[in-house]
């Protein structure tokens, strides 16, 4: 069972051995996280959408998690002027050019 909290995505499966993955595309090319064994992960910053899952390896073969995807929005252009600052939060001000 997975629940996401911004891009931090936990189990509640103790007691089993688990290995984070991720994938640029959801279905082909996982490949481990490095020193993701951890019932939690939080993802890195992210220059493009990525999709993660947990290998639970418990008794029998490892069984995959349901994947979560990351989405990263392109930098957000308003009539051709791009944005200076990739990140607005409410409330705060930005430059265009």
């Amino acid at each position: 069972m997975f629940r996401k909290q911004h891009n931090h995505y936990s189990n509640r499966l103790y007691g089993t051995a688990i290995q984070w993955q991720q994938s640029p595309n959801g279905s082909t090319g996982w490949a481990n996280i490095t020193g993701a064994n951890s019932t939690t992960y939080t993802t890195p910053s992210l220059l493009a959408t990525t999709y993660y899952r947990a290998l639970v390896n418990g008794i029998c073969d490892p069984d995959p998690s349901t994947v979560a995807e990351v989405t990263v929005n392109a930098t957000p252009t308003l009539g051709g002027a791009t944005l200076l600052v990739p990140e607005v939060c409410e409330g705060s001000n930005a430059t265009v050019n």
